[in-house]
């Protein structure tokens, strides 16, 4: 065996949300705001709301009824960072309030992920 030769190979699959989720909650614990996680492409790719994961914020029906959560979305899937509101369901609930959302944006290894700070506005 030559210890310059490549004699194999490892690949290795994660599950974004586990990855977000370990660093995430232990952060927020119990503020009364949420953070979810989107690519610039609309995927979900950590929420609370665990059947929200993997789903796209642009294409999915579920979000059909919420346009202006739509147009807050593509708004941040552009911009680096800032601020916009919507409409969307309390986390939990079938209410429907005002989300007052923050987003920076993380570029690593050539993916964009917004990682995105909602709260109730007043």
């Amino acid at each position: 065996m030559a210890e310059d030769r490549l004699l194999g190979g490892v690949s290795g699959l994660f599950s974004p949300a586990y990855l977000i989720a370990r660093n995430v909650v232990p952060i927020i614990g119990d503020e009364p705001f949420e953070i979810w996680v989107m690519e610039k492409t609309g995927v979900v790719l950590y929420n609370t709301d665990a059947s929200e994961i993997g789903l796209n914020v642009f294409t999915d029906p579920r979000y059909d009824q919420f346009p202006k959560m739509k147009l807050a979305c593509e708004k941040i899937a552009g911009e680096p960072s800032g601020m916009t509101s919507f409409p969307y369901y309390e986390t939990g609930s079938d209410k429907i309030i005002n989300r007052k959302v923050f987003w920076e944006t993380l570029t690593q290894e050539g993916n964009e992920w917004k990682f995105i700070w909602s709260g109730a506005s007043e």
